[in-house]
C-alpha cells in the first residue's frame, strides 16, 4: 500500500508526464481511497496492540502550541475539502503539558475527523480550556451535524461500530474506540453530548 501511494503521489505531481483532467481526477481518487485504507489498517493495528497491552506510553513535557498547530493543520485540510467553517476558542497562557503527545494528537484528530465526517453543513468548533481548579485541560470538538441518539452514546466507543454508516463516511468504526482506549492509558475522561439533527 505504501509503494502504491508513493507511485500515486509521483503521478499526481506529474513527474512521469502530464495528466489530463480525467486522469488527474482518477489518480486523486485512488490516492484518497488509499489513504483511507491506510488509516483503517493503522486503526486495526493500534487497537490490536492496545488490547495486547503492548502500546508503550512516551511521556514528555511540551508546550500546548504543539497540539494547537497539529489540530490547525488537520482543520485547514478539512476546511478546504468540505467548505465547513472552523471556529476556534482557545484559552491563553497554558502551562506546559505532561503526557504522551502523539497519543493526545491522535485522540483529538480522530474526534475532529468524526466531526467533519458527520457534518454536511454548518461548522465545527474546537474549544481548549485551561481548567485551573482541577489542574487539567479540557478539549471540546463540537459540530452541527446529524447528531447521535442517546441510546447509542455507549455504542460509539465499541470497536467496529458505526451508527448510521453510509458510503460517504466509510471506515471500520475504530476511531472512537481508539480514543477511549488511549484516554484510559492517559488517565483522561471523555463525555458525549448530542441531539439528533442538532450536532454533537
Amino acid at each position: 500500500l505504501s509503494i502504491l501511494m508513493g507511485l500515486l503521489d509521483i503521478m499526481s505531481l506529474e513527474t512521469l508526464g502530464t495528466l489530463n483532467k480525467e486522469q488527474k481526477t482518477a489518480v486523486d481518487k485512488m490516492l484518497t481511497q488509499s489513504q483511507r485504507l491506510q488509516k483503517m489498517i493503522g486503526d486495526v493495528l493500534s487497537l490490536s496492540q492496545i488490547e495486547a497491552g503492548i502500546i508503550p506510553l512516551e511521556i514528555s513535557t511540551f508546550p500546548m502550541e504543539r497540539i494547537i498547530e497539529s489540530l490547525r493543520a488537520v482543520a485547514d485540510d478539512f476546511e478546504r475539502r468540505t467548505y465547513l467553517k472552523v471556529c476556534w476558542d482557545i484559552d491563553q497562557d497554558f502551562p506546559p503539558l505532561t503526557t504522551d503527545a502523539s497519543k493526545l494528537e491522535e485522540i483529538l484528530q480522530n474526534m475532529m475527523v468524526n466531526a467533519f465526517k458527520y457534518t454536511s453543513k454548518g461548522e465545527v468548533r474546537i474549544r481548549i480550556k485551561n481548567r485551573l481548579d482541577s489542574k487539567s485541560v479540557e478539549f471540546v470538538v463540537e459540530d452541527t451535524g446529524r447528531g447521535i441518539a442517546a441510546e447509542n452514546f455507549s455504542k460509539i466507543f465499541d470497536g467496529f461500530q458505526q451508527i448510521d454508516a453510509t458510503t460517504s463516511n466509510q471506515g471500520v468504526g475504530l476511531g472512537l474506540a481508539i480514543v477511549k482506549k488511549y484516554l484510559e492509558l492517559l488517565k483522561g475522561n471523555i463525555h458525549v453530548q448530542s441531539e439528533l439533527g442538532k450536532g454533537s
